[in-house]
């Protein structure tokens, strides 16, 4: 390491020694305020950390984020246990929902569970040290240079797979400059989703040896296909009538909501009975949205509360892990996050369902997946309300427009496949170094 990048690491280093107590008094505070971080504080700021194991050469330690990156790492894992059942797979997350959804969908492969702890340097060492990995395994994002320093310190190959590297967050780490060199520069293999993501990549860390494209895992992570009696089933949980069209805003934030309704009572005067279901980002605002809806005059139905969604023109999916399912009863869904400048969310749930989706102008997140849906005839980018609203107007009111993008749908999930095999190839080869 050069002296600049061994200063770099040294600065970093001591400012997360000194704002230790104040971010421990952070997580205490909201622990109390909202109960939020309650479970997982202690493991965050690294006073609990997992039991050791034992030395096992095979062992993976698969590490995501939150919810999003968790769903990405279920194909990867299921790949590598099919490949090579004999591997021990350990796994860790930030968030509490991710280590809720994790020990949902990952029970079967899965030998452990932990929270990840930040970055502190004493921390990371004795993490390793008792997890014990033949391979480190990051998922989509959470970098951190500590603890890249100390895997490969110990001859542990670091990968980060399903990389992307949206325009603002590739500004922001090269004003880090050395900082990010030491992030990028410490991982063996870099495995972007695009090429684009990959010459950023090799921007950051100066080594094109090491960064491949190999495809999106959120291709893989969608789930399956529901079949018409599933279909039927989820309705009438629901309670949405058979021939009810439905429209779905899915992860939306603030700010959004108000956007939606207004264009919903212009579709409910063309459409009457039409159904809008939204599901924010944050589901702890359901009260909220569902007082927002009040005040625009609709009648709203909560999930959370298990309301029905009969007779309600509004329904709220304020609930955990539901939404990928839901999409298969809507007509048509807007990806939240693109009128708000948050970059969009993933559209590939909808588009694994066979159903059109739209969105607003802020969807750089998933830029070169945007480019592929838009050019193949599924989705639909919106540059203003007034943009959304005659779409959705047009699509409700002409049945070859749904019916175009909904084969569109199809012929697109059918394209983007094998992503998660290709990825457990290359970490499988990259272990044999251990």
């Amino acid at each position: 390491m050069s002296n600049c990048r061994r200063a770099a690491l040294t600065v970093y280093s001591a400012a997360l020694s000194i704002i230790w107590p104040a971010l421990y008094f952070y997580y205490f505070l909201r622990g109390v305020a909202d109960k939020k971080y309650r479970s997982n504080r202690l493991n965050r700021m690294g006073i609990k950390l997992p039991a050791p194991l034992r030395f096992y050469r095979g062992r993976v330690w698969l590490h995501a984020l939150s919810v999003g990156e968790t769903n990405s790492s279920v194909s990867l894992i299921s790949a590598l246990k099919l490949m090579r059942p004999e591997l021990e797979i350990v796994f860790s997350t930030a968030t509490e929902t991710g280590m809720s959804v994790a020990r949902e969908r990952l029970e079967e492969f899965v030998e452990s569970f932990f929270f990840m702890p930040h970055d502190f340097p004493w921390t990371v060492s004795r993490l390793v040290e008792r997890i014990k990995p033949s391979i480190f395994v990051l998922v989509e994002t959470d970098f951190w240079p500590n603890l890249l320093w100390r895997l490969d310190k110990e001859g542990i190959p670091a990968v980060l797979v399903n990389g992307r590297m949206s325009p603002g967050s590739f500004r922001r780490f090269t004003q880090l400059g050395a900082l990010a060199q030491i992030i990028f520069g410490g991982f063996d293999l870099i495995l972007a989703q695009t090429e684009l993501d990959r010459a950023r990549f090799i921007s950051l860390c100066g080594a094109a040896e090491k960064v491949f494209a190999k495809g999106n895992l959120k291709f893989e992570s969608t789930i399956r296909r529901a079949s018409d009696p599933e279909i039927a089933s989820i309705r009438a949980d629901m309670g949405v009538e058979a021939g009810r069209r439905v429209w779905a805003a899915g992860s939306t934030h603030e700010g959004e909501e108000q956007l939606l309704l207004r264009i919903h009572r212009d579709l409910c005067s063309r459409q009457p009975g039409i159904l809008l279901v939204i599901a924010p980002r944050g589901i702890h605002r359901g009260a909220e949205i569902a007082a927002l809806a009040g005040r625009a005059g609709f009648n709203c139905a909560l999930r959370s509360k298990g309301e029905s969604a009969q007779g309600k023109e509004i329904y709220i999916l304020d609930t955990l892990g539901e939404l990928a399912r839901v999409y298969a009863v809507c007509d048509v869904v807007f990806l939240g996050g693109s009128f708000a400048p948050i970059g969009g969310h993933n559209p590939l749930e909808a588009i694994a369902q066979g159903r059109p989706a739209c969105w607003g102008p802020h969807f750089y997140n998933f830029g070169e997946v945007e480019r592929a849906l838009l050019a193949i005839g599924c989705a639909v980018r919106a540059a203003s309300e007034i943009e959304l609203r005659d779409f959705l107007i047009r699509a409700f009111s002409d049945p070859v427009v749904l019916t175009s993008m909904a084969k569109a749908a199809d012929e697109f999930a059918g394209l983007e496949h094998g992503a998660a095999e290709r990825i457990a190839s290359t970490l499988l080869e990259a272990m044999v170094i251990v």
